[in-house]
């Protein structure tokens, strides 16, 4: 007796076959009918009429005996012929794809959208790219800016610094810190060489701007832009009458980095809505202009941080704020600054929860000042002053923002929320004597 391993299972979908016995031919299903009618009749044995097979050895069964002219299928697990699928088998399965993939592209979108933050881009309003841009903005903007010399009563109060041209008659826009120690000895130096005498026409110490008039005619003007539609990152470019070094005016290049910034001045008060660049600049860069890349002014260059705590923070008072103050300044007399009497503080999400307020953002009045215009007018204690002529007021800055560019005298509308109802409240405003 032979002892022999038993015959290995074919893969899967492939008859199990025996040796000796040859391989059925397969048959597409529309050929199927054509070959069986070539294959003889021949009478089929009932499975209960079979021989059973006998073993000739361990591990061994030989094969079924085979009908003459019929390919016997072997024994073991009947495989169904395979059938096309159906339009309606072919129809689920794509949609069952589509609602599978629509849920894996949700799932991820949810969960970057879940950790992440979205931040809203704006494309730069003013780009300096090369150098020959660097030119073609000094082109237009060199011949309006002037160097200042400022003579005191003694060398430490004597001073230099910048300006630019703002009327072609001789109207000059500089710093008020550039002049105020001057005893009628300014002396302005134009882009042709000329040096002229200047006077002053006006100054406002709080915002720290002065007006200048010179004896002559058809002068180049700076073109005024609009600091309003700057952004960060904006590419700007500084001049002025650096250290005074002879040679010309010094030229800066810087972007734009940050807006409404807030800086103390030597006067004990605050200057709002400066621009920070960090474009150079140093003394004698005061009241020179900070322009884009159309060569427009947008901001007048008038401070930089300590030395001693930072490097490259420069600030420019922004065109917008200065340009009604200069207006004033020009007709000859020192601008007066608008009164309110009233302190007031910003809204805050805690402070709004702790005094139940019915808004979360505002000036939220804390003080009232005796004899003040806020005292003759029906304002109270912790009414959040909201809007001022119309303006929106989201801070205590911008209370204070719009106060200052109004004049003593004028009236205004405040709306104020009270115990969550709103109320218009008409002002009429005084004159800050301090």
């Amino acid at each position: 007796m032979v002892n022999q391993d038993p015959p290995q299972p074919e893969p899967f979908g492939r008859p199990r076959m025996y040796p000796g016995q040859s391989i059925p031919p397969v048959y597409p299903p529309s050929q199927q009918q054509s070959q069986e009618q070539q294959i003889p009749s021949q009478p089929v044995q009932p499975a209960s009429e079979q021989t059973p097979p006998t073993q000739t050895g361990i591990g061994q069964t030989p094969p079924p005996p085979q009908t003459p002219g019929y390919p016997q299928v072997p024994s073991g697990p009947t495989l169904l012929p395979s059938k096309p699928a159906s339009k309606m088998s072919v129809a689920a399965a794509l949609f069952s794809g589509l609602v599978i993939g629509a849920l894996l592209v949700s799932s991820m979108w949810f969960y970057q959208n879940s950790n992440s933050y979205t931040y809203k881009v704006q494309r730069n309003t003013s780009k300096v790219a090369a150098p020959r841009d660097v030119q073609e903005i000094l082109s237009h903007i060199e011949p309006a800016t002037v160097a200042l010399t400022v003579k005191g009563e003694t060398a430490r109060t004597s001073s230099a610094g910048t300006g630019f041209i703002y009327e072609a008659d001789g109207v000059i826009v500089t710093n008020n810190h550039v002049v105020q120690n001057a005893q009628g000895n300014i002396n302005v130096t134009l882009f042709d060489g000329r040096t002229l005498p200047a006077t002053v026409l006006g100054r406002d110490p709080l915002e720290d701007l002065a007006v200048l008039k010179v004896e002559a005619k058809n002068l180049p003007t700076a073109k005024l832009g609009d600091s309003s539609k700057i952004t960060v990152g904006d590419g700007v470019i500084a001049i002025g009458n650096a250290l005074a070094l002879d040679g010309g005016l010094s030229v800066t290049q810087g972007i734009v980095s940050g807006l409404n910034r807030t800086i103390d001045t030597e006067l004990n008060t605050q200057l709002e809505g400066i621009i920070q660049t960090d474009a150079a600049i140093n003394r004698g860069n005061s009241g020179g202009p900070l322009v884009n890349s159309s060569g427009e002014v947008i901001g007048i260059n008038t401070a930089i941080a300590d030395p001693s705590l930072a490097t490259n923070v420069g600030f420019a008072i922004s065109i917008n704020r200065a340009k009604p103050i200069i207006e004033d300044l020009k007709q000859g007399v020192d601008r007066k600054i608008a009164f309110i009497g009233i302190t007031a503080q910003d809204v805050t999400e805690r402070i709004a929860r702790e005094l139940d307020l019915a808004v979360n953002e505002g000036a939220l009045i804390i003080e009232i000042a005796d004899g003040s215009p806020a005292a003759k007018a029906d304002f109270e204690l912790e009414d959040v002053i909201i809007k001022i002529d119309g303006e929106e007021i989201a801070t205590s800055n911008d209370m204070v923002s719009a106060i200052r560019a109004k004049r003593p005298g004028q009236q205004v509308e405040v709306v104020i929320n009270r115990k969550g109802q709103e109320k218009t409240v008409k002002v009429t405003l005084g004159e800050r004597t301090n």
